[in-house]
């Protein structure tokens, strides 16, 4: 809109703008404080997010959190165009997380337990079977389903895509 963007308050990870995984939190945590101040305590957001590392994953969790919000439900955005970094990534993901956040009383920890994380993949797993759809059987398309699920029980996601890809392909082998 005739505005270019404040790359000191621009929200990104970046080695060029020395900007970690930790400022992204602090930045995406200011914004979610921005939402739920303006948000009426009824209301909900909704946040389209797509990343192939855990650590921002688990950054942007931090931040809503911390902003007061939990996840009330996800679901999977079926873009018919893919980004810039989904085309020229070696391993990119299919289907973005679409998160509705609300408003949360009471404020839950985010939890860090193997055996959820377990757990979850292999539910994941079983419904991919279970699909009629093969993109639904795509590994790209099961590591959104996961991290969907990871953060609507407030689990940090341990996976990036590509170790994901390789236990989904050595499940397939074995089952």
């Amino acid at each position: 809109l005739g505005q270019t963007t404040d790359r000191k308050e621009e929200v990104i990870v970046s080695s060029a703008q020395n900007k970690g995984v930790d400022a992204y939190a602090q930045l995406m945590g200011e914004v979610f404080g921005e939402v739920a101040r303006v948000l009426k305590d009824k209301g909900k957001a909704t946040v389209v997010f797509h990343s192939a590392k855990p650590a921002v994953w688990n950054a942007l969790m931090q931040a809503y959190e911390k902003a007061g919000f939990r996840v009330q439900t996800t679901s999977i955005l079926n873009k018919l165009q893919t980004s810039f970094k989904q085309v020229v990534s070696n391993v990119s993901v299919k289907g973005d997380p679409l998160i509705l956040l609300t408003k949360n009383d009471k404020l839950r920890k985010t939890r860090t337990y193997a055996d959820l994380d377990d757990g979850i993949f292999h539910e994941i797993m079983r419904r991919a079977h279970s699909e009629h759809d093969p993109q639904e059987r795509e590994p790209t398309r099961l590591y959104s389903r996961f991290v969907s699920r990871c953060l609507e029980l407030g689990v940090q996601v341990s996976y990036n895509a590509e170790d994901f890809y390789h236990r989904v392909k050595a499940t397939e082998l074995v089952a």
